[in-house]
């Protein structure tokens, strides 16, 4: 996965095998979400990306997603625009457990660096290489 070099991250670890990273850099916060060991349905980390974020889920569109590839059971990404904010989520189920990862940023800044968002998101599906 892609991130800027020297970017420092926050660990939490919850109940029942949940673990948060969380970090901010250059304006943009991150924050990603993962339980080993369980393969969660899409809908139950939908849920859980709606209750972080505080956006409804009729906001969110899918912009990528797959089956079977590079060790992915299956992978969603999409985006939801709100208020000026810009929010991405990566979510799926591989090998080893469920996986939600969302960086929050401002449409503006979007706009000027969307290639390499494009490139983060896209970077998501061969973390299982």
């Amino acid at each position: 996965m892609l991130m800027p070099v020297g970017t420092r991250f926050t660990e939490r670890e919850y109940a029942g095998g949940w673990g948060e990273l969380r970090a901010t850099s250059e304006g943009v916060d991150f924050m990603g979400v993962a339980r080993l060991g369980e393969m969660a349905s899409a809908a139950d980390i939908e849920r859980v990306g709606v209750k972080l974020t505080g956006v409804d889920g009729r906001h969110w569109k899918v912009i990528n997603e797959g089956r079977n590839e590079n060790g992915w059971n299956w992978f969603v990404t999409v985006e939801a625009s709100v208020k000026g904010q810009l929010y991405f989520g990566d979510y799926g189920t591989g090998p080893k457990g469920s996986y939600l990862l969302m960086p929050r940023t401002t449409e503006r800044d979007n706009r000027q660096h969307e290639s390499d968002y494009k490139a983060w998101y896209e970077s998501i599906p061969a973390l299982m290489r």
